[in-house]
């Protein structure tokens, strides 16, 4: 393989897209699926995502939440969340209900990085 192809071929890889080959947008959720459950995220931009991560976890998805965890909000390379796991982006309920304009997702996302919560399933994962 030429030096050509292969940056070629590296330029493709390090272009984040999601399992249908889509490359997310600030404010799209995207869903991950880890198993037995899937964790949402919310990307913001330039590869950085915001999502909830338990203390101590490090970076990424590495350990199953368990009812009552104590977790904070994260910000993190997308790449670094989903590693080599499957994703793809789900604004599922953008079809029901009016979405919220895309710099407020960021925005609000942004501002809770940092903050501290107990895990819930269906609230905050």
């Amino acid at each position: 393989m030429s030096f050509f192809s292969y940056r070629m071929v590296q330029d493709a890889y390090e272009k984040l897209t999601d399992e249908d080959g889509k490359k997310p947008k600030p404010g799209d959720l995207i869903e991950v699926k880890c198993g037995v459950y899937k964790h949402w995220i919310v990307y913001i931009g330039e590869d950085n995502v915001v999502h909830f991560g338990g203390i101590g976890s490090g970076s990424g998805l590495g350990i199953i939440p368990t009812p009552g965890m104590k977790g904070t909000i994260k910000k993190e390379k997308l790449k670094d969340v989903v590693k080599d796991g499957k994703w793809k982006i789900n604004n599922f309920l953008d079809q029901k209900y009016q979405p919220r304009k895309d710099d407020d997702i960021v925005k609000e996302a942004c501002a809770r990085v940092g903050s501290s919560l107990t895990y819930d399933v269906l609230g905050y994962n």
